[in-house]
């Protein structure tokens, strides 16, 4: 009886009533933190029973996977496995980052780095342990001073897994030639190692790079057979975007960067629904699957990742903690990791001129609830296209052959699915009208997110000559702008401008757009920024797909 009442005293329900704001806050961020690492924790297990050969194997010696590792620390030694992992001959070897880990037997307190080799002649991996720090530094030289021909376009979820599982199914069945990467297991405790300051920013920076060419570069014969030369990263859950997404866009700021968003409310029904289906005994026996995905469990978008700076700490949003006090525990945490999301990327956003962050921001409504089923010339087909076009480069050439009508039909099969499951999540998770409101409440803490069914500034809306960045316009956050009431103001402003001189550019041209034009103060600016967005002018605060590219297509030739 005294375990029952104990038990009852630590309940979420219970803690709401009695303790303070700043009481529950610390409580939750505890429990986050233990989820986290027995989610990390889970992943690794399973990488050792994958690499025993069995669970069988690894119970009858668990040290059997640490005899199999070949321990490469002299310089020398560090220096031939580079070349070995680079060599452009060898075709017969694939190299694959495994996990970030302690090593059990080692007196100090760093990290090591634990890659395998995959030999096509042989059966079996083989594996090495290397110092993280040093070796990673070697690592990202190496590829620091080799040319690549292949573009990297990283995708930050904010719909609780759903918008960056589609796109990475929608790439492969379209047949665009894209590689994909799925949610690298390293890059979670890479953003693990941030937050917990282990390790300095410079030294995270350059391990990110390091991993991120070597996981391109695992799939370069995939790469190769295509003509998009590009590889497709989803980082691993909207809980890691805050952290992670700001390190990639200054590692990558050349490359193509995608946000892809759902509402709040609807991805806190999946965030549960997706925790509530989750099988955590269940043994991978497919090494992709283990180090790709965190072995799907829904923490990485159902929990916020543990930090010394919280979302909740933000001065800016003082109230949001008192907001999300009111709010069950299991849809609060996947409002905050949803909202970490978000608020990363309108913090880039506000400091675009300086970090050249200009994303493809996609609402996912537009594919699953699509305006027309794809047919050319609606809505559905210009959204389609668009994306198709962003992430394979493809803006100023036509797109493949049947690449568009491939994944037309694998999107009105997928949809038909979508909505299948969306009726279980509906029945499943019920939010009444109270909890919808406690939801959009949080939301409405952080006065640039717009609640309900809106837009996030600067969606990509369906248009046949698509922007990166929308014109801006007055409004408050609760009701915010139209997407097609925009289009029409900005299609209006269009029809005025025919027949006005491009000022003698030859905008078909590759790189035209990296020309500087003229903004209204004199000042050149590569990407057309202007005080006043709302004028007629070349310097209108956004890329317009008419007059310039979004991006410089002679980089992905």
């Amino acid at each position: 009886r005294s375990a029952g009442g104990l038990a009852l005293l630590q309940s979420d329900r219970v803690s709401r009533r009695i303790l303070s704001t700043d009481q529950l806050d610390l409580k939750r961020r505890g429990e986050y933190k233990y989820h986290w690492k027995n989610a990390v924790d889970k992943v690794k297990l399973q990488l050792d029973f994958y690499l025993a050969g069995g669970l069988e194997n690894y119970k009858e010696d668990p040290e059997c996977v640490m005899k199999q590792m070949e321990f490469v620390s002299k310089e020398e030694g560090m220096d031939d496995l580079v070349k070995r992992i680079l060599d452009k001959k060898n075709h017969e070897s694939t190299f694959y980052t495994l996990k970030i880990d302690k090593d059990p037997h080692d007196p100090t307190d760093d990290y090591f780095l634990f890659l395998a080799e995959e030999v096509k002649s042989i059966s079996s991996l083989k594996l090495f342990e290397v110092p993280l720090v040093k070796f990673g530094m070697k690592l990202a030289k190496a590829f620091e001073d080799q040319l690549t021909t292949t573009t990297l376009c990283f995708v930050a979820d904010a719909s609780s897994g759903k918008a960056s599982s589609m796109l990475e199914s929608l790439v492969k069945e379209s047949k665009t030639g894209v590689a994909v990467l799925s949610e690298p297991f390293w890059m979670v405790q890479l953003a693990g190692l941030l937050e917990a300051s282990v390790l300095a920013s410079s030294k995270i920076q350059k391990l990110l790079f390091a991993l991120c060419r070597l996981d391109a570069w695992s799939l370069r014969e995939e790469v190769s057979q295509g003509d998009a030369k590009t590889v497709m990263i989803t980082l691993p859950g909207q809980a890691t975007v805050a952290t992670l997404l700001p390190l990639v866009q200054a590692v990558f700021p050349e490359d193509r960067h995608l946000f892809a968003y759902d509402g709040c409310v609807a991805s806190v029904q999946r965030g549960i629904y997706g925790k509530r289906l989750f099988r955590r005994g269940q043994v991978q026996n497919q090494l992709a699957s283990i180090i790709n995905g965190l072995c799907q469990d829904p923490v990485r978008y159902a929990t916020p990742l543990p930090s010394d700076s919280p979302l909740t700490k933000d001065v800016s949003l003082l109230s949001l903690a008192a907001a999300l006090a009111k709010v069950p525990m299991r849809q609060a945490e996947v409002v905050e990791a949803w909202m970490s999301s978000v608020d990363a990327y309108f913090k880039l956003k506000q400091q675009e001129t300086k970090n050249g962050y200009l994303p493809f921001c996609f609402k996912l409504g537009f594919l699953t609830n699509p305006v027309g089923n794809f047919e050319q010339g609606t809505d559905s087909y210009w959204s389609l296209t668009a994306l198709l076009q962003f992430i394979t480069g493809c803006r100023s050439r036509a797109l493949p052959e049947g690449v568009v009508d491939s994944a037309k039909e694998w999107l009105k099969d997928y949809n038909q699915a979508y909505a299948e499951e969306q009726r279980k999540i509906d029945k499943t998770v019920v939010l009444s009208e109270t909890d919808r409101k406690l939801i959009e409440n949080c939301c409405f803490q952080h006065k640039l997110i717009l609640i309900g069914n809106k837009t996030l500034q600067d969606t990509v809306l369906p248009k046949e000559h698509w922007t990166l960045k929308q014109a801006s316009r007055a409004g408050c956050s609760c009701c915010g702008p139209d997407p097609y009431e925009q289009m029409e103001e900005e299609e209006a402003e269009e029809r005025q401008k025919d027949g006005a001189s491009s000022g003698g550019l030859d905008m078909s041209a590759p790189g035209a757009f990296a020309m500087a034009f003229k903004t209204e103060n004199n000042q050149s600016s590569a990407m057309g920024t202007s005080q006043d967005s709302r004028g007629p002018s070349s310097g209108n605060g956004y890329v317009d797909g008419k007059m310039g590219f979004a991006f410089d297509p002679s980089r992905f030739s």
